[in-house]
């Protein structure tokens, strides 16, 4: 009888915190990344600091060089440059075309809209150009953002951008933290 008891006690003790909780699971005292499970960190270094943190999926393959991130998964790619000497996202976006040349080039905006990364105003280009590999035109998607007191671009292109390119970018750079 008292094990029975026991029992109808701890259940709903358990129906008081489930619903005390609102049936969401706690957060890991340990922050978000630790509670986006199946997530890994990726960290842009520039000058061997480091100056932007960005959480993707696992199975993303993050390749880092100074002041650039290179973030691919099967089906997606996002890269990420730091915009050295800009300190406003105008002055970012200014200079966006000459920073991605090295994969996108003749970039021509086509439709500006702001938003917000990181608590800060940011400016998303819808922009068209050239491939850098191979002059084909293209499209590019970019986000110009600030983390920090440091400027980035983060881009995807390809001949045609699609509506899951432009999610994808859009869901890693939301991501973005100082380290």
């Amino acid at each position: 009888m008292r094990n029975r008891m026991r029992g109808i006690v701890l259940g709903a003790l358990a129906l008081v915190v489930w619903g005390c909780a609102g049936g969401q699971p706690a957060q890991s005292a340990s922050g978000p990344a630790a509670a986006a499970a199946g997530s890994k960190v990726c960290v842009m270094q520039f000058g061997g600091q480091g100056v932007l943190r960005l959480s993707v999926p696992a199975n993303i393959k993050c390749t880092h060089k100074n002041g650039f991130l290179d973030l691919t998964s099967r089906n997606h790619y996002v890269e990420v440059w730091l915009v050295p000497g800009a300190s406003t996202v105008a002055q970012a976006v200014a200079q966006a075309g000459r920073v991605i040349q090295s994969e996108f080039q003749n970039l021509k905006t086509t439709t500006p809209s702001d938003l917000t990364v990181a608590g800060a105003p940011a400016r998303h280009l819808a922009a068209v150009g050239n491939e850098a590999d191979d002059g084909d035109p293209g499209q590019a998607d970019l986000i110009v953002f600030q983390v920090g007191p440091h400027i980035f671009v983060g881009c995807t292109h390809s001949e045609d951008v699609t509506p899951g390119d432009r999610q994808w970018l859009r869901r890693v750079i939301e991501t973005a933290q100082v380290p």
